[in-house]
């Protein structure tokens, strides 16, 4: 259900540190772990991690002509918890669009955004590549995860 990097340093004088959490991608959220840390003369610690279900998506209708970009932007069906909500933003067809988080940066193929806690759309813009014509579809998919824990 959840990766864990296999270790994490507390820095010295310091008595915690943040270690990032990723879905693991096998168990069907949601799902649940147990992180349990360890340490040579420290009492070890356990914690519950639960990975929900991503939220549902709807993406904004866009039209873009062949050369152009035009803005655009999803909506999730509730606002991002804790840690907030990671959203990849996928062209079905990138011979023919491509995806940019704002007007100023080059498309790509996909670009994943992070809804900040308590928001709950992102804006994207879409980018028709000049020369070509045709219909390309755009998806959106995410899951929730604290993205550390102390």
């Amino acid at each position: 259900c959840v990766a864990v990097p296999a270790t994490v340093t507390i820095g010295t004088g310091l008595v915690s540190t943040t270690a990032p959490l990723t879905y693991g991608g096998t168990a069907t959220p949601p799902c649940t772990s147990t992180l349990t840390v360890t340490a040579p003369s420290i009492t070890s610690d356990a914690i519950n991690v639960t990975v929900n279900p991503a939220p549902a998506i709807t993406l904004s209708p866009v039209i873009v002509g062949s050369g152009l970009q035009e803005g655009t932007s999803f909506s999730m069906a509730r606002a991002a918890g804790t840690g907030g909500v990671t959203v990849r933003i996928t062209s079905a067809n990138p011979a023919l669009v491509l995806v940019a988080p704002n007007a100023s940066t080059p498309g790509t193929p996909f670009i994943d955004v992070l809804v900040p806690q308590g928001s709950s759309s992102f804006g994207y813009y879409v980018q028709g590549l000049e020369g070509v014509t045709g219909q390309a579809a755009i998806t959106a998919s995410a899951f929730s995860l604290p993205s550390s824990c102390r």
